[in-house]
């Protein structure tokens, strides 16, 4: 049976040859999350943000409050998602200004869910601007992927 390479140990090994007892003191990885800027969309983010009213584009709801917090990255949602339309991720005309909660509503949230938080919110959202930018820049990302194609 292997011994644990800790010195003076003489317990059975656990993992990565040291034992259940000093498995714990061994330092973790740190995963470090990338940062939006290793991929541009902080560049895209910044620029977005000097050139639009600090509102949402859905419901009007001031956002300058969200500045230098760290829910300013949630300001600027995705129309397209990025994963499925990767040509578009960067592109500014797939982005919209909405507010955090607007944006949890976008990626997680259902229909129903973002009709509920139009009667509770205070500043209710215009959800059918979403859904037409949304069906406007499908038809603009089929085209083209035809002329890269």
């Amino acid at each position: 049976m292997k011994k644990c390479a800790h010195n003076g140990c003489n317990n059975p090994v656990f993992s990565h040859g040291i034992c259940k007892y000093h498995y714990k003191y061994v330092p973790k990885k740190n995963k470090k999350v990338l940062p939006s800027i290793c991929s541009g969309q902080m560049d895209l983010f910044n620029k977005i943000w000097s050139s639009r009213l600090h509102k949402s584009e859905l419901s009007g709801q001031p956002l300058d409050q969200f500045k230098n917090t760290q829910y300013f990255v949630w300001l600027f949602a995705h129309i397209l998602p990025k994963g499925q339309y990767s040509m578009f991720k960067l592109e500014e005309e797939n982005i919209i200004l909405v507010s955090p909660e607007e944006h949890r509503l976008i990626d997680f949230g259902t229909c129903d869910e973002r009709m509920e938080y139009n009667d509770v919110a205070n500043f209710p959202a215009n959800w059918d601007v979403f859904y037409q930018r949304k069906e406007y820049l499908k038809i603009k990302y089929q085209e083209l992927k035809k002329q890269i194609l």
